[in-house]
Order: structure tokens, then C-alpha cells, then sequence
């Protein structure tokens, strides 16, 4: 295990930092922000001032007064700009959006400034930009981290944002001034773990198969996406749940210390008083609790997973050693599992005999 302060990231020397890059996709094609983009990007946005509503710039009289902000955006390296350019659309180019606040060492970075044309929005190709982006930033850079963060009364943003997989994480209230106004910032964000399991879910809904002849989808994106996180966050949970028995079994006191709620408790197996925290960690770590061997039926392990908790039910079989007594218990187990942001943390479990002709 990891002990309190957090896991240690062995191997790790940071992501590669950004650099203007050309992504190329079925639908469209990213290039870094060029003055060449300009003129193309005024035709798409003019006359629809309601795409700037959320950002910090804009909306602009006319094209020369929109060319002078984009000449701060062209070459810069944070935020760092690519133009989309839909192909579906004689590859003209439809929207931008920008790669922000990066820190390698960290292997964080945040994705806005997300002007997209009311041509290019709900198309595929404007999911096909964000896919390419994020899988740079993943696949090609080696980021642990890529945020999604916006006016928290943005619905449509955050909308999105759950729909392309990022993860809420809370309101900063009161966290900038914008064009006059407060701004409390939504924030989500989606990390490497998440994304392994997002790539697919995108490859599937972009693949031409998904769509009928008229253009419509067979699965929504959020219908995949959402599948795929529930998966990760059961995968977090197993893992945790597996941890458990390792440390049982190994007599592991720090692991359990560390995965341990502070009101944790046990509900014995064989009848007796619940066991409280402290207590199952000092008899675990001085053997007085000794198991010989722990067993979890996979087949039988199942995960049912809410915001901030989850429950795992299974089956096991443990051969323990206690007060001078040996015992095999065949059980049906509950665990609670809790998560308040640091980490899925054991909060109580039960565990209920299984009468079988070895184990009446």
C-alpha cells in the first residue's frame, strides 16, 4: 500500500510539454491557430454573438476588430490555440479551442477557450476535435490529468462536458470576474485511469456504423461514456475491496490504517461485537488475528456504485487463526465503500456464514 501521504509514482518524470501540433481525424483536422484561420473563423462566428457569452473575450463589432484579439492567440504557448477545420464543410475552418494552464511536472492541463461555429456544434466533427485533442494529451504526451472548466451557469458547457466523459468536481464560488460579472467555476476533469476506458467509447460512437443514412445515432455518446466510467470507478472499488483481503491476509497494520475509514467497523462472522477500527488493526498487526488464507469468489463479487459510495457484496472463504483457535468460515461479505476525494476508503463490512456440508 501507499501509507498515508498519498501513492508514490514510481518512474514518473513528467508529461512531454505541449507543442503546436496538426491532428488529423475522419471528420476534421486540427491545425495551430494561423492569421491564415481568420478570416474563415469570422465568417463562421459573425452575427451569432451568443457564442461568446461564456468567454472572457468577445463579442466583436466586425472582422478587423476580431483579428486584432486573434493575433494574441496566434503563437501563443499557454494558452496554446489549434483551429478546427471541418471536413465535411469543403475544410473550412469552423471553431477553435485552446490547450491551457498546462504543467508537465504535474501532468495536468486544461482544455477551453472553446469557440466553436453553430455550424460545427453537434457534429461529429466537433467531438472528433475534442477526442483528438484529449488523446494527444493521453496517448502522445503521457498527461495524467486534463481539466474541463467553465461558468457554472453554462449549462450547455457543462452538458458537454459530462456527455465527452469529464467528471464533476465541484463549484469554486466567486472564482473570477468576467467582462464585469462574477463567475463561480464548475470544474471537471477527466484523468489517464478514466481515459483507457473512454478512447473506446469514443472510437465507437465516431465510427461510421453508428450512424444510420440519414446521420442519426444508434448509441449516444453519453449512453457510452457514462458506461465506461462506471466501469473505471467499480474497477477503483474492486481494486480497494481487493486490497483489504491482501492486507488481512499479509497482517499488513499500515495498509489497513491507511484504507481504513476513522469510523470504520466490522461486523464479526462468527456472531460476535462489531470490531471496531483500531481494534482490527492492532490484533491484525500483532497477529492475534493470523489469516492462512483469504479467497474471494470473483464470480460472485458485485459492485453497486453511487456518487461518493459504493457497495460491494461477495463470497469468500477465510482460514484464520484466533486466540489459539483455528477456523475456516465459508461467508457472504458487504462492504461500504466511501470516497471523499482522496481515494475509495473501507467504511464498514459484514460478513454472514454460509452453512455447507464442510462448514455447518
Amino acid at each position: 500500500m501507499t501509507g498515508r501521504l498519498g501513492p508514490v509514482l514510481s518512474g514518473w518524470t513528467g508529461a512531454t510539454p505541449l507543442q503546436p501540433v496538426s491532428l488529423a481525424g475522419r471528420y476534421c483536422r486540427l491545425e495551430p491557430l494561423a492569421e491564415r484561420h481568420a478570416a474563415g473563423l469570422w465568417d463562421a462566428v459573425a452575427g451569432n454573438d451568443w457564442v461568446w457569452d461564456y468567454l472572457p473575450a468577445g463579442p466583436f463589432a466586425d472582422e478587423s476588430e476580431f483579428r486584432r484579439w486573434l493575433t494574441h492567440l496566434v503563437g501563443s504557448a499557454d494558452p496554446m490555440a489549434v483551429t478546427v477545420i471541418d471536413r465535411d464543410a469543403a475544410d473550412a475552418a469552423a471553431g477553435l479551442a485552446t490547450y491551457l494552464r498546462a504543467v508537465p511536472d504535474d501532468g495536468s492541463v486544461e482544455v477551453g477557450h472553446i469557440l466553436f461555429s453553430p455550424r460545427l456544434q453537434r457534429t461529429r466533427a466537433a467531438t472528433e476535435a475534442m477526442y483528438l485533442m484529449a488523446r494527444h494529451v493521453f496517448d502522445d504526451l503521457g498527461y495524467r490529468r486534463y481539466e474541463w472548466k467553465c461558468n457554472a451557469r453554462n449549462e450547455q458547457s457543462k452538458r458537454a462536458a459530462r456527455r465527452l466523459g469529464f467528471s464533476p468536481e465541484g463549484t469554486f464560488r466567486q472564482a473570477r470576474v468576467v467582462k464585469g460579472r462574477n463567475r463561480d467555476t464548475a470544474w471537471f476533469a477527466m484523468t489517464d485511469v478514466d481515459w483507457d476506458l473512454l478512447r473506446p467509447a469514443y472510437e465507437s460512437w465516431l465510427a461510421p456504423e453508428n450512424f444510420d443514412a440519414d446521420g442519426a445515432q444508434h448509441t449516444s455518446l453519453s449512453t457510452l461514456t457514462a458506461t465506461a466510467l462506471r466501469r473505471s470507478r467499480e474497477s477503483a472499488v474492486l481494486a480497494a475491496d481487493s486490497a483489504f483481503f491482501r492486507a488481512l491476509l499479509a497482517a499488513d497494520a499500515a495498509a489497513l490504517d491507511e484504507l481504513l475509514t476513522a469510523d470504520f467497523v466490522l461486523v464479526g462472522v462468527d456472531g460476535g461485537p462489531p470490531v471496531a477500527r483500531a481494534d482490527l488493526i492492532a490484533a491484525v498487526g500483532s497477529r492475534g488475528l493470523e489469516f492462512a488464507r483469504v479467497e474471494r469468489d470473483p464470480a460472485s463479487v458485485q459492485v453497486r456504485h453511487y456518487t461518493a459510495a459504493a457497495i460491494v457484496t461477495g463470497s469468500t472463504q477465510m482460514a484464520f487463526v484466533h486466540a489459539g483457535v483455528t477456523a475456516t468460515v465459508d461467508s457472504r461479505y458487504v462492504h461500504v465503500f466511501v470516497n471523499d476525494g482522496a481515494g475509495w476508503q473501507l467504511a464498514s463490512g459484514q460478513g454472514t456464514p454460509v452453512t455447507t456440508p464442510d462448514n455447518p
